[in-house]
């Protein structure tokens, strides 16, 4: 598989592989099998996975930092050698920034799907009660 359509498939196609997959299994244990529970099984995973994006986003602007830094600065208070990963929060802050910046914005198309998954729940939804 060339690179171009591995990375059409890493973005694009799997995510609404598994999301579908998560619709699938919704309505079939749900047991509804109509247009309003097929709206719910495609609403939950469009949902859930928005949810988790906006999270990842919020995360990318530093939001959480002061307790990673906490989490990282409890867990060296066990620590035999009593030695410290980051200084103080600044440090830890300027480390995360750093990381942040070599990092790619991927979460575009797995954020379209979400919002397509939600369209056409809201579509079914509509026909189902009219």
């Amino acid at each position: 598989m060339n690179d171009h359509l591995q990375k059409i498939f890493t973005n694009w196609l799997l995510p609404f592989i598994v999301l579908f997959f998560f619709a699938l299994i919704i309505f079939i244990l749900r047991g509804q099998f109509n247009l309003y529970g097929l709206s719910d099984a495609f609403l939950i995973p469009g949902v859930a996975t928005l949810s988790i994006i906006i999270l990842r986003l919020i995360s990318r602007t530093g939001t959480y930092d002061i307790a990673g830094y906490g989490f990282n600065s409890f867990r060296d208070s066990f620590r035999r050698d009593g030695k410290k990963v980051f200084k103080s929060l600044n440090d830890y802050q300027d480390q995360k920034f750093k990381v942040r910046n070599n990092q790619s914005f991927s979460y575009f198309p797995t954020l379209i799907i979400s919002i397509l998954f939600i369209l056409i729940s809201l579509g079914l939804a509509y026909f189902s009660l009219n």
